[in-house]
């Protein structure tokens, strides 16, 4: 089988919106730019798969936080994927223990692009001109409840 070359990013514990610990005292110049630090960690993140044209992005667990998710982490986290699937960018999500499954499946407006994994699927085939590429399986703690 000839070697097939792909690029993927891979990113976790984003917690979008969650506020930052153990910051300590913080000058009044920064409090901008620590609230929206989570943000502009997931922005470099999708930047950094179009800049480096990667064929997939990979997000394991906590990408938000389910009880805590705000409109704006909602909206953000939609919109980056957009961006991502209109560049021809899939997304492959592995919940975590504070974005379980079902809090994925209830997000709205995800694109066709994203697939939801989970422990009891099969592996997914990562397709890269009509071959496979690779193929991506959920093995570990199981956090789907």
């Amino acid at each position: 089988m000839p070697y097939i070359p792909f690029r993927f990013v891979h990113a976790c514990n984003l917690c979008l919106d969650r506020q930052l610990a153990d910051t300590g005292p913080l000058p009044e110049q920064t409090h901008t730019t620590v609230q929206d630090a989570t943000f502009t960690a997931f922005e470099r993140v999708v930047a950094l798969c179009l800049d480096r044209r990667a064929d997939f992005l990979l997000l394991g667990g906590n990408s938000f936080v389910q009880h805590e998710c705000s409109v704006r982490a909602q909206s953000a986290l939609v919109d980056g994927l957009h961006q991502l699937a209109a560049a021809g960018v899939r997304t492959f999500v592995v919940p975590g223990e504070l974005d379980p499954l079902p809090a994925w499946r209830n997000l709205s407006g995800l694109p066709d692009e994203v697939t939801l994994l989970s422990h009891s699927e099969e592996p997914v085939a990562v397709l890269q001109d009509g071959r496979v590429a690779a193929s991506i399986r959920v093995m570990g703690p199981e956090h789907q409840s």
